[in-house]
């Protein structure tokens, strides 16, 4: 799961420079070229990490690599948060907010189309 992720994470590095977005985070989930994802891979630390950074008053710091020139620190407060899902057919953001309420237990490709922010199609 993360070598599929970790591939995406790099197409969807150059998507979002090609096409800047919000600052804020975005969580990369793969559904490993399954017609659908479930939503239990979309854990509970990582719905709290996505509810701290989008309101907490004191959000959430996040170490990073610090390679390259990057900072050792990025500070992330009322700060937009998504969830992005990785299919076969294209990949969808997420809300957090809106996937928390999701009620299924899982996606399909249209059906995160639905309540996607943004929809890239391959």
């Amino acid at each position: 799961m993360q070598k599929q992720e970790a591939k995406f994470g790099i197409k969807f590095r150059h998507y979002l420079m090609a096409n800047p977005m919000y600052s804020g985070s975005y969580e990369l989930k793969d559904s490993r070229g399954k017609k659908s994802f479930n939503l239990k891979e979309y854990k509970e630390e990582q719905k709290i990490y996505a509810e701290a950074i989008k309101y907490s008053k004191k959000g959430v710091l996040v170490r990073t690599e610090g390679d390259r020139g990057l900072p050792d620190y990025l500070y992330l407060r009322n700060a937009y948060s998504w969830v992005v899902i990785n299919y076969p057919e294209g990949f969808c953001i997420i809300d957090s907010d809106t996937i928390k309420l999701e009620k299924r237990k899982s996606l399909t490709f249209l059906q995160a189309s639905d309540i996607s922010h943004t929809i890239v199609k391959y």
